[in-house]
């Protein structure tokens, strides 16, 4: 599930759960930021090719924050 992951989020790590779900998020913030719904691997790549004009946005206004390894939270929109 790398298609969410860098370069556009900058490289937020996926998170699995116990259950087997992934989703991204950076755990280092708080609170934690969450850049996905916490979905099975296959729906969460899906999830991500159908969103990917989101998350080249997001990265389009936060590139240089984004480039720096900064998190800047994306608007929720799922």
């Amino acid at each position: 599930s790398e298609f969410c992951g860098s370069p556009l989020l900058g490289g937020i790590p996926q998170v699995m759960f116990p259950d087997g779900t992934l989703q991204f998020a950076d755990q280092d913030q708080r609170p934690v930021i969450l850049f996905s719904p916490r979905l099975p691997e296959p729906e969460l790549e899906e999830f991500c090719r159908l969103n990917i004009k989101m998350y080249e946005q997001h990265y389009q206004q936060h590139k240089e924050a984004i480039d720096n390894f900064e998190t800047r939270p994306i608007t929720q929109f799922w």
